[in-house]
């Protein structure tokens, strides 16, 4: 069954002034004379984050450690927060800019 066009973007922008809103579901739902249940079914129809075949969601990344590679290709290695980086020959100045700034933020 296809959903009223009319309806669906009233929901979408609803759904946007809640994520600029800062309020609770609760009390953003009061506000704005919406029900709970109509709240949450439009924002699970509207999430692009939704998990694949049944899969958790999860706002973490999966590190996996590497196989040590010779240090040959290397010019130097760093480690900053117990993070051991080797840094190629021919490496991008500013993508390890980027890298090391990630890095010092961990704990």
């Amino acid at each position: 069954m296809r959903t009223d066009p009319v309806k669906e973007n009233k929901w979408r922008k609803l759904l946007i002034e809640y994520k600029e809103s800062n309020l609770t579901i609760k009390k953003f739902c009061e506000l704005n004379e919406v029900k709970f249940y109509q709240f949450y079914y439009w924002r699970n129809k509207f999430d692009l984050k939704k998990p694949v075949n049944g899969q958790k969601s999860s706002n973490f990344i999966k590190v996996m450690p590497v196989k040590e590679t010779p240090t040959n290709n290397y010019s130097l290695s760093i480690a900053v927060n117990n993070i051991k980086i080797n840094v190629p020959v021919d490496f991008n100045a500013q993508h390890l800019q980027k890298i090391l700034k990630i890095v010092s933020t961990v704990d």
